[in-house]
């Protein structure tokens, strides 16, 4: 799953501001030897400069008539891309104004017992909402994790462990800031089915690191419940995943190999 991150990186890179490359360049500090007799030290680099060349040339070579369709294109695609992460966004802004600070003192014990677990000072608030059927948690300056209200009405202690254990894992890996990013990723490259699939099989590997780390938590006795516990989400898949959460349920052949 880290992996995935030098992706993310290298998709960045060409957009960052061209002067960053100048300014790191001349920031190298100057050879030792600064013997007048070798004035071939402030003549480019010839590598350097073929680049250069190249991209002038690419440059000049391409007319503007065939810039401007394309790039308006882009436009159109990030705008199309940018109103349905909107939607996606307002109703998960919907679901956490309609819900309700968790109630319940048994489930309550068993969050802080799982902070506790986990070694996580930070006061994590909790919520009941009837607008989801897996749980997930929320937000990144201000995270919390939002329960289905009938996980809380049918309370299986040990099922309600596994999955807490699970989203706090998302909370310790900082996956919401790092979300954001793939969120803003998939905007910029809404037209490379490459990245698109990239983008699909980081979030699966994700749900798989967080997995993973909650078993190194668990007695080896417990991982068939927590396998029962994913088989018991497969049928309670959201309609569609928030961009800017991240919850324990997944589509069918997620929760497969997440199984395997």
């Amino acid at each position: 799953y880290r992996l995935w991150l030098v992706l993310l990186i290298l998709l960045a890179v060409p957009f960052l501001p061209v002067g960053a490359f100048d300014l790191a360049a001349k920031a190298q500090p100057a050879p030792a030897n600064t013997t007048a007799q070798q004035p071939t030290l402030t003549k480019p680099v010839p590598s350097v400069k073929k680049v250069n060349d190249f991209a002038v040339s690419v440059s000049r070579r391409t007319p503007s008539v065939i810039q401007v369709p394309f790039l308006a294109l882009w436009f159109a695609g990030m705008f199309v891309m940018g109103v349905l992460i909107f939607r996606s966004w307002n109703w998960l802004h919907a679901v956490k104004k309609s819900a309700l600070p968790l109630q319940s003192a048994q489930v309550k014990a068993i969050f802080k017992e799982c902070q506790l677990e986990l070694g996580i000072q930070k006061n994590i608030p909790a919520f009941s909402t009837a607008f989801l059927k897996s749980p997930m948690i929320a937000g990144f300056l201000r995270p919390g994790i939002y329960l289905p209200i009938h996980l809380i009405s049918d309370f299986h202690p040990e099922e309600l462990r596994f999955m807490l254990l699970h989203e706090l894992q998302h909370y310790r890996h900082k996956d919401m800031l790092i979300g954001y990013w793939m969120t803003l990723t998939g905007i910029v490259y809404w037209f490379h089915p490459l990245v698109g699939y990239a983008l699909k099989e980081m979030r699966c590997e994700r749900e798989i690191a967080c997995d993973c780390a909650v078993l190194q938590i668990l007695e080896e006795s417990d991982y068939q419940a927590y396998g029962h516990t994913l088989i018991n989400f497969a049928e309670k898949i959201s309609r569609f995943s928030f961009p800017f959460a991240a919850e324990i349920g997944g589509s069918t052949s997620q929760i497969k190999r997440r199984i395997l």
